[in-house]
């Protein structure tokens, strides 16, 4: 009895695919990426809910506790003008250095957490805005200049409001810490990445220890940042060495925030800081 050559076979052929028929791993590619974009909306609602509670709480802080400290303030300024002993006066004009404490400790939060509002726009009239109000108030002492050219069209509100809060910790670093006379804030939108940098000529800082003082960096919250640009698929890099100033950028993927592979641009810490060789 003849026996048949293909018996015990593979159905379609000796490499055992179906006529018609995917491999299992390229059917399951069209899965995975519908799995990817859901969970990139899920991070992108979640930013923009976070977002939204931020504004919610800077509008409460202004318009209650901001507004109770103003009346204390005008309640002791009042009292002052009362015939009262010398402890007593001296008890208020405490209790007034310690409410107008307070008052600007909230007008602060309320700036930083009402951040979201500056990003409804492009990010370049963000940036201008926040420098306005770095400036006010200031020594104008270190100079800030601007050489914006970033995109034009506006990014996601969230990844925006990430990106002045970032850049907002980085400027008040080079006021308290760096000793720096310019500082410089640019934008780029190139090779499909959106780069923000804030360059000083400080005194440098050692970028392997984020503990140590610093000037844009200086390691006083950098590991915040970066966990919050790292949320949305971008990185810090920091350049510094000790009399040769900061060098902070920040680099984002356009699109749908996702991260970006290949080389960072030098050795990554645990906290997800990258460092940048400095000649």
């Amino acid at each position: 009895m003849l026996r048949n050559k293909n018996a015990g076979a593979a159905p379609g052929g000796s490499d055992g695919l179906v006529p018609g028929r995917r491999p299992a791993y390229q059917a399951n590619r069209p899965v995975r990426g519908r799995r990817r974009e859901q969970q990139q909306a899920i991070l992108d609602a979640s930013h923009a809910a976070r977002e939204c509670e931020r504004q919610r709480i800077a509008c409460s802080l202004h318009d209650e506790v901001g507004q109770a400290l103003a009346l204390a303030l005008l309640r002791l300024g009042q009292l002052e003008t009362l015939a009262c002993p010398p402890q007593a006066r001296a008890l208020i004009d405490e209790a007034r250095t310690l409410v107008a404490e307070a008052a600007a400790s909230v007008r602060a939060a309320t700036i930083d957490l009402g951040l979201g509002l500056l990003a409804q726009g492009p990010l370049d009239d963000a940036l201008r805005s926040l420098a306005h109000r770095a400036g006010d108030g200031s020594s104008g002492v270190p100079r800030l200049l601007l050489d914006l050219r970033g995109p034009q069209v506006p990014l996601e509100q969230a990844a925006t409001a990430v990106l002045l809060r970032v850049v907002k910790e980085l400027l008040a670093n080079v006021r308290k810490h760096s000793g720096a006379s310019q500082v410089w804030v640019r934008t780029a939108c190139e090779h499909g990445h959106v780069t923000v940098s804030v360059e000083d000529d400080g005194c440098g800082f050692d970028p392997g220890s984020v503990a140590g003082k610093g000037s844009a960096g200086g390691g006083f919250g950098l590991p915040s940042s970066a966990a919050q640009l790292r949320a949305l698929g971008a990185r810090l890099e920091v350049g510094s060495a000790h009399g040769s100033g900061t060098h902070v950028r920040i680099v984002m993927p356009t699109g749908h925030w996702r991260a970006a592979g290949g080389d960072a641009g030098g050795p990554v810490h645990r906290d997800g800081i990258h460092t940048m060789r400095r000649d």
